[in-house]
């Protein structure tokens, strides 16, 4: 990709755009949100509060960010930086990626996301902050019009649509009532955010939509607006019986598996529940115009997404590992019901229940039809592993439960409220809209504010210099050992293949960290055996703090010069 690539890019869709407004200049749209003053400000704020947020936690001044975006920041960065001025600028095919975490081994990782902001380094000169600030920008913006839009149109409430993204931004358990704990210390080495990591060695099974999952799973903060928009647009193709609602959800669920391969598990069990529960069963002349609408979806959403499945295939292969098994995500909770309960009781609190028993009492028919699919994606994934970690479900549970269970619940709680304005039982009423409403949003509020006001340096100036004079100095296909780190700043600034990088993400890729593990040691403890280095093609060996074996060369080395030296930081080259 170069800066042409970027003209031909803005020309191409700025001339497609001109004549779609030409061709419909006379369209009037069916649907037309208005804003009245409260909800018009509520935008604005929000859409203030996302700048801020969205600047801060993407490399802000090419250090710092938010949440818990200590290490899945710096992945997301070795794969930008490998397609824009590492080995991965120039490949054989667009599946044919180096993981240059883990050099040698084709990439099976949803791309897209990266690529695109590789893209913007490569086609418009932005730097690494710009090229994560633009796109996620726009895209958290798009996950909070979707739940609004689609809150909105499932309770035909706006009032509950803005209620529904306070409570998604919110969303949290009981680990608040910890602060009742007069013995409960918070730990002096760690982030107690009460949402997943509670004091006292307790986790809860959940994590901040925004500060554990938007923000340092970029894969999440694209893939989450596909599912949204592609379940109002299904909602949309079923009640209107239209080809166009059901062409263009076709679409967005077929780009999933290469933005978040949990989008596209959970597109799948949604469409497949509510084709079931929408299903004309005692009305035969619909039979065909239904068979025809979802063999449209289902043909079309296929055919564009399974071409982009085959990298995760090979690696199920390569790995000898499941990509998915039938086991209970609540095992740390205890076994059976009790364990059921108290996962989703200590993890979601008040929320659970108006999303799993109360929101019934005020759902109309309609609405609980349209939540059963949302059903099946919660119960399924309960006793489903997607992945090693179970904590891997919770991008199906935002995927495909949350964007209903939340305006469920909301519609429920925001009952209380109406039932107090209209004078019945006003106090009683308003009381427990209060308790509910606060008691779901508490422990998140806090996970919030506390992430947004904790340190959140990722790299430290001598990292990021160091990483700068990598690319600068080295050539995008030099084979490097690093360190230990989370920050890796050789494969994420540099953008250069390692032999190993940091072992949680080798670990959650299901690869052979034992292997490489022992390759490396063993190199490192012969420093003078130039053959077994250049057998393996290394020709740089970068030392930290963090490095978990020493690399002592001799003084006179004909073997290793020293050619970038500073604070924690030292790199050798091969002669």
């Amino acid at each position: 990709m170069t800066r042409i690539h970027g003209y031909a890019a803005v020309f191409l869709f700025s001339t497609l755009g001109l004549i779609f407004k030409i061709k419909n200049w006379n369209l009037k749209f069916r649907l037309v949100i208005q804003y009245d003053y409260f909800h018009r400000w509520a935008v604005i704020l929000c859409t203030f509060f996302l700048v801020v947020i969205v600047y801060a936690s993407m490399l802000a001044a090419d250090r710092y960010s938010k949440g818990a975006a200590y290490s899945d920041l710096p992945f997301h960065l070795n794969i930008i930086t490998s397609f824009a001025y590492g080995p991965n600028y120039k490949r054989p095919g667009f599946f044919t990626a180096d993981s240059t975490f883990y050099h040698g081994v084709n990439l099976a990782y949803p791309l897209m996301p990266d690529f695109l902001s590789a893209a913007l380094i490569t086609t418009g000169d932005a730097s690494l902050q710009q090229s994560l600030f633009i796109p996620s920008l726009l895209m958290m913006y798009s996950v909070l019009l979707s739940l609004y839009t689609l809150s909105t149109y499932y309770t035909n409430e706006s009032i509950i649509g803005c209620l529904s993204i306070l409570i998604f931004i919110c969303l949290g358990g009981l680990g608040f009532i910890m602060y009742t704990d007069p013995t409960w210390k918070a730990p002096e080495d760690e982030i107690v955010d009460m949402v997943h990591n509670w004091p006292n060695a307790i986790d809860g099974y959940w994590f901040h939509s925004i500060m554990h999952y938007l923000i340092p799973q970029r894969s999440a903060l694209f893939g989450v607006p596909l599912c949204y928009w592609t379940i109002l647009l299904l909602i949309f193709g079923v009640k209107n019986e239209s080809y166009k609602f059901m062409f263009i959800a076709a679409i967005l669920t077929g780009l999933t598996p290469q933005v978040q391969a949990h989008a596209y598990m959970s597109m799948a069990q949604w469409s497949i529940a509510y084709c079931i529960t929408t299903f004309p069963y005692l009305k035969p002349k619909k039979y065909l115009k239904f068979f025809l609408l979802w063999s449209l979806f289902g043909l079309l959403a296929n055919a564009i997404a399974l071409p982009q499945i085959p990298p995760f295939i090979s690696r199920i292969k390569n790995t000898n590992k499941s990509f998915m098994t039938f086991d209970s995500i609540w095992q740390n909770f205890g076994d059976g019901f009790r364990g059921f309960f108290r996962n989703w009781w200590l993890s979601l609190g008040t929320f659970g229940f108006c999303a799993l028993i109360g929101g019934f009492a005020t759902a109309t028919v309609e609405q609980i039809i349209i939540y059963i699919p949302s059903l099946v994606v919660f119960f399924v994934s309960n006793i489903i592993k997607y992945q090693e970690w179970d904590h891997d479900n919770i991008k199906v549970f935002y995927n495909g439960w949350i964007p209903i269970a939340v305006p469920f619940a909301a519609q429920y709680i925001y009952s209380f409220f109406v039932k107090a304005k209209k004078g019945e039982k006003a106090k009683l009423n308003m009381f427990i809209f209060f308790a509910l409403l606060v008691s779901s949003l508490a422990s998140g509020a806090f996970c919030f504010f506390v992430y947004l006001a904790s340190p959140s340096e990722i790299y430290t100036e001598q990292q990021v210099k160091f990483g700068k004079w990598i690319t600068e100095n080295t050539g995008p296909y030099d084979y490097f050992i690093g360190d230990q780190s989370t920050e890796q700043p050789v494969a994420s600034i540099g953008g250069r293949p390692i032999v190993v990088g940091y072992p949680g993400w080798i670990a959650s890729h299901g690869l052979d960290l034992h292997t490489r593990d022992f390759l490396v040691d063993t190199l490192l403890s012969h420093p003078e055996d130039a053959s077994a280095f250049d057998k393996e093609g290394i020709k740089y060996i970068y030392m930290s703090g963090t490095s978990k074996v020493p690399f002592e060369p001799d003084v006179d080395s004909d073997v290793w010069q020293i050619v970038y030296e500073d604070i924690n930081v030292t790199l050798y080259r091969r002669i």
